[in-house]
């Protein structure tokens, strides 16, 4: 049984060698297109950042023609990138205009639709569902394989190295960071479910626009066998069994001492933080012991640390203590936190109350999908927690607001990031 155990890794690979190849021998075209679409994932994954660049692979969008298919979309805050891959060799030749372009191999021609038409669509589309703007959209061709462009071509028709470039070359925002998050969302909820069903009830829809001879070969075309699936899905899980029975033990071993040392290590750190505080009197102590909630954590160089702060959650609402001050008044007060609301928001009794400048110009914000109206106000400060803001604009507004508290909006978030830990209720500064 020993024996039979450590070599069944190897027969895994082998078997998974062996239904490699047959596929490939049926399916050519499929992997061929796998591939290139593998290479412009990769590319992007490695070469453009995470937290600016967000791709959507394998897109299929229901539309009034049943559905569009897009190979990739990349979301940012300079705009929406539609990639179009295609796996070709040879000589490429077309011009922007011409319906049809041309695949040149020694002495034959093959002529295929111009991608750059049916990426328009792929762009007509998204711009409809989710009503973009035309010049937020850029669609980008990239040709992929053992294939040369032979034709001068525009900027957005280019190879995996160049179209790398050309999405860098866009500098100028057009999406703030929540509507890129909220697009990102969006698609993810509209998109249909990715798989060989969609994938084929997607074909039957494009079957009518595809020449008589084209159709034909649709219908006799079959789906790689579940059989095929089935056995390498079965193959992986013993690949993947064989090799992690020796070592399950080891790693069990070794998260425990790994977390045993984190307690420790936290524990240490615990015992070692030294906080700041102000006596009775208005004296300047220091305890290593958080006994009062307006202490200051103070860092290794002794300096003033931002420190977690406890807030409230009520209704999903996080309600965050704040204090406003303007000239010699000061009012403590809770906002509601709304990362969809531009602009913070207090009720204009409290910015009269607090005789905030009035800076004679009208402002607006989002809240719950509706447009509020205001007066753009400034007072001297606001505080949270250890953090404050000088100098603070604000919208005031007579709108009737969440329980007749103000919102934090993104203008502060912006300059002073956080992340709300919901099980321990504590805001924690980044």
């Amino acid at each position: 049984m020993d024996t039979f155990a450590a070599y069944l890794p190897i027969f895994s690979v082998l078997l998974v060698l062996i239904l490699g190849v047959l596929i490939y021998r049926f399916n050519k075209r499929l992997i061929k297109g796998w591939l290139g679409e593998f290479s412009v994932n990769l590319s992007t994954r490695y070469f453009l950042d995470k937290k600016v660049y967000h791709l959507l692979k394998n897109v299929t969008l229901p539309t009034e023609d049943e559905s569009t298919q897009i190979d990739h979309i990349i979301v940012s805050r300079f705009g929406v990138f539609v990639v179009e891959t295609k796996n070709m060799k040879g000589w490429i030749f077309g011009r922007e205009d011409e319906e049809q372009w041309t695949q040149q191999i020694y002495k034959h021609g093959n002529q295929f639709q111009n991608p750059l038409h049916q990426n328009y669509k792929h762009a007509k589309a998204l711009e409809e569902i989710f009503g973009l703007r035309p010049e937020t959209i850029f669609p980008v061709i990239v040709f992929v394989g053992d294939s040369e462009l032979k034709t001068t071509m525009p900027e957005n028709v280019t190879n995996t190295r160049g179209y790398l470039g050309y999405i860098k070359s866009k500098q100028e925002p057009l999406f703030g960071p929540f509507e890129v998050e909220e697009l990102v969302e969006k698609i993810e909820k509209y998109r249909l479910e990715t798989g060989l069903k969609t994938n084929l009830t997607h074909i039957r829809n494009q079957e009518k626009d595809y020449p008589k001879k084209i159709r034909r070969k649709l219908k006799r075309a079959k789906p790689t066998p579940k059989i095929y699936r089935y056995t390498v899905f079965a193959a992986v899980l013993l690949l993947f069994w064989g090799a992690a029975k020796n070592s399950v033990f080891e790693k069990r071993d070794e998260t425990e001492t790994q977390q045993t040392e984190l307690e420790e290590s936290a524990a240490r750190k615990e015992i070692n933080k030294i906080y700041k505080i102000q006596d009775s009197q208005g004296r300047t102590q220091y305890t290593n012991v958080a006994a009062s909630p307006d202490a200051q954590l103070l860092d290794e160089e002794g300096k003033v640390s931002k420190t977690s702060l406890p807030v409230e959650i009520i209704d999903n609402k996080v309600v965050i203590p704040v204090t406003i001050s303007n000239n010699e008044t000061q009012l403590h007060t809770s906002l509601i936190l709304d990362r969809n609301s531009n602009k913070t928001i207090i009720p204009m009794r409290i910015a009269d109350f607090l005789e905030a400048e009035d800076l004679s110009v009208t402002g607006n914000s989002r809240l719950d999908g509706k447009v509020v109206d205001g007066e753009m106000r400034r007072i001297s400060q606001i505080k949270i927690g250890s953090v404050s803001e000088e100098n603070f604009i604000f919208l005031a507004s007579d709108t009737q607001l969440n329980n007749q508290r103000g919102i934090l909006g993104m203008d502060f978030i912006v300059k002073h990031p956080f992340i709300i830990d919901t099980e321990q209720k504590l805001l924690l500064w980044k």
